[in-house]
């Protein structure tokens, strides 16, 4: 690994031809509307879709946020193209771009695309999604008092309640928005894609009012299909380009490229897909990136996310760092954290800063090495969240500017040490014991304590 980017790609050639064949017959089923010929923007092609029917799109850039609440087949000319080999230089994939807006008049959607509801399952297929930060979800906290706590999810995609097929498409540079942005929106869960399937969640926009809901009889699937896709430069606090809540089956994303990988074991780590709680698992055959080297990296205010990580060429945030630990519960990484203030707003840093396990984080001085959340009460979060962690420790720094009010009674405004929530009955909880040592933790806020 250098501080240059190399890609190195593989080809699931199995599962195109299946693919393909599949969406051939899909054409065969229902009607074909073409973006832009039929309607001028893809979400009303959708929105005249029924079950059944294709959309297709012609290369383009298309400023959108687009909905899908039906099972249709949604996708670029690429299905007419050849994807057996080098799938990633398809033209119609890297042309027919999708590009998230920030939407006045409803600033909680963020993403490039929302698939939501009645358990439905579309294909999606040839695009290059980009510029996507998410969209508000919030989060029913039932405690001293009701408590809905808003963050945002799914840079590019955001799944609810739905199991859609993923199938060759780019994400690229989702999950936070522009930096010369004043108070930077960012996705707190899942960069890239976030999947939801929790009733303690619900949209933003839904709180409030009744939602028609045309619910399916379909069951749910034990396996969803998001193979053969490409992950680049997209940001999370957690899950930096897939997160999945609620889940319970397998996550196949096979054959997909990312940015950095573990290149002995072929995987990446609990940090780059991320299911909550390990309810869901992922499968990852023949995944390819830049192979991750040694288990000691640099973060610098002076660093730059596109070097290797090393003492002479130092990363800049903290959770980019995060991305480049092996994923090998047999090795510590430490990560040392240079003098300075990281914040969203010097360095980019997102926050919650998720620590994974086996991580130790060490600043050089608790005076000099700060991170700071810069939240408040409007723009709320914690400083770091240790969950149900192994093998973790925090030292030498100073911890603020954290904001959790709308966090009830579970508090930790600076640091939420929390277990996973257990679901049946029974089942045995996995403590979190970090090693908190030398830290300055200061002006951080919390509803019920535990600032």
């Amino acid at each position: 690994h250098t501080h240059c980017r190399v890609i190195f790609c593989r080809f699931g050639l199995v599962m195109k031809k299946v693919f393909i064949i599949f969406s051939l017959i899909s054409f065969s089923l229902g009607s074909t509307i073409n973006i832009p010929n039929d309607f001028p923007t893809i979400q009303l092609g959708i929105d005249a879709a029924n079950n059944g029917d294709t959309v297709i799109v012609a290369q383009g850039i298309y400023y959108e946020n687009i909905t899908i609440d039906k099972e249709i087949f949604f996708t670029s000319y690429a299905i007419f193209d050849n994807l057996e080999n080098g799938w990633i230089n398809n033209e119609n994939i890297q042309s027919t771009i999708i590009h998230a807006v920030s939407d006045t008049l409803n600033p909680s959607f963020g993403s490039c695309l929302v698939v939501r509801d009645g358990n439905i399952a579309p294909t999606i297929l040839g695009f290059t999604f980009m510029g996507g930060i998410g969209t508000v979800m919030i989060e029913n906290d039932n405690c001293a008092i009701p408590i809905n706590r808003p963050e945002r999810s799914g840079g590019a995609i955001l799944i609810f309640k739905a199991y859609p097929t993923i199938n060759f498409n780019r994400f690229i540079n989702n999950g936070i928005s522009n930096e010369n942005e004043r108070g930077r929106k960012v996705s707190k869960a899942g960069g890239a894609i976030a999947h939801y399937d929790d009733a303690e969640v619900e949209f933003d926009e839904d709180r409030n009012r009744l939602i028609n809901i045309n619910h399916s009889i379909r069951d749910i699937p034990e396996q969803l299909n998001i193979q053969n896709n490409y992950f680049e430069n997209n940001t999370s606090s957690d899950g930096k380009n897939f997160y999945s809540r609620g889940y319970e089956g397998s996550i196949d994303v096979s054959h997909s490229i990312f940015d950095d990988i573990d290149c002995e074991s072929n995987s990446v780590n609990n940090f780059v897909l991320k299911s909550r709680d390990d309810y869901a698992e992922f499968i990852q055959n023949e995944i390819t990136g830049n192979c991750i080297d040694g288990n000691a990296l640099y973060v610098s205010v002076d660093g730059d996310n596109n070097n290797s990580g090393s003492e002479d060429y130092p990363v800049k945030t903290i959770g980019h760092a995060f991305s480049l630990v092996k994923d090998d519960t047999t090795i510590t990484t430490t990560i040392y954290i240079g003098e300075g203030i990281f914040s969203p707003s010097t360095t980019g840093e997102q926050f919650p800063i998720s620590v994974p396990d086996n991580v130790h984080l060490i600043g050089v001085n608790r005076e000099t090495s700060i991170l700071d959340a810069e939240a408040d009460f409007i723009n709320q979060s914690r400083v770091m969240v240790i969950e149900r962690c192994e093998n973790v420790k925090i030292a030498n720094l100073t911890i603020t500017g954290g904001n959790a009010e709308d966090a009830a009674c579970y508090g930790g405004g600076g640091i939420y040490i929390c277990p996973p929530i257990p679901r049946f009955t029974g089942w045995e909880m996995t403590p979190s014991i970090p090693v908190l040592e030398n830290l300055i933790v200061t002006g951080n806020h919390a509803y019920a304590g535990g600032g």
